[in-house]
């Protein structure tokens, strides 16, 4: 089996719960991706690393499972998440699990419309992001074809963001926002005294709660590897794809220079 149908095996057995096909494999490897679940780019890749150099998984697993943010596990024990730790032998791959992002019920823009994010993988819908003539002055959205769903089970505290403008949304910690000053950021960074950059324009963030959640988040990735394009809608707060938190996480990012942007002709 090559990497890419694991992969996609994967995804479909992780969401088969929620898309309606639950399967033995599938409920396993939701059981194994809640049981052993990792929440940040650093722990993935961590986990990656030693999964290689046990010869648990081959160098182009690896660099398939980094691009789509994932990471592997097995199918009875947590294993390291460092790569100095000692092999264990023995192991059985089960599969990549991914990182998600949003509660089950965001709501994000789908081919203009909003849509909670676990309904629109049900259809073929394309997601909006910003649009690649977006400038200073100007942000203008577009649509972008879908390279796949993510979904993972969590035990994990959902940060809850609340703004002046009555909007909200939960998230994980480390989901990227956009700041008014075009800065993303992970979510457990916000405070009350910063913005965020909405479709009407910037808005206070008034607070940010972490409470316990136990369920399922969910990400949206296109197949467009600009960075303007991973820039999405959600309960019309712009936000990150899953590629800022995983194969960009390491890097900083700002939309435009100028603090403030225009969005009266959205």
């Amino acid at each position: 089996m090559t990497n890419k149908h694991r992969w996609h095996g994967a995804l479909l057995g992780a969401t088969a719960g929620v898309l309606g096909a639950s399967t033995a494999l599938g409920d396993a490897i939701r059981g194994r991706c809640t049981d052993d679940q990792l929440t940040t780019a650093e722990q993935g890749k961590a986990r990656n690393d030693w999964a290689l150099k046990c010869e648990y998984i081959t160098q182009e697993d690896y660099d398939y499972y980094q691009r789509k943010g994932s990471y592997i596990v097995f199918d009875t024990v947590n294993a390291p998440t460092s790569v100095d730790a000692a092999c264990i032998p023995n192991l059985v791959p089960l599969a990549p699990c991914p990182i998600g992002c949003y509660h089950p019920q965001t709501e994000l823009l789908f081919d203009g419309g909003e849509l909670p994010i676990a309904s629109a993988a049900r259809s073929a819908m394309r997601v909006t992001s910003m649009a690649s003539d977006s400038r200073p002055g100007h942000l203008a959205l577009e649509q972008q074809d879908i390279e796949f769903f993510t979904v993972g089970a969590t035990r994990k505290p959902l940060h809850w963001i609340r703004l002046a403008d009555g909007r909200s949304l939960g998230v994980t910690h480390d989901h990227p926002m956009v700041l008014d000053t075009g800065i993303v950021v992970p979510a457990k960074r916000l405070s009350a005294r910063d913005s965020l950059l909405t479709t009407a324009g910037p808005s206070r963030v008034v607070s940010v709660e972490i409470l316990p959640y136990e369920g399922e988040v969910w990400n949206v990735q296109p197949l467009s590897e600009t960075k303007i394009a991973n820039i999405h809608v959600a309960s019309g707060v712009l936000t990150g794809s899953i590629r800022f938190q995983n194969q960009w996480a390491s890097e900083s990012f700002r939309l435009w220079q100028r603090a403030r942007i225009d969005v009266d002709d959205l």
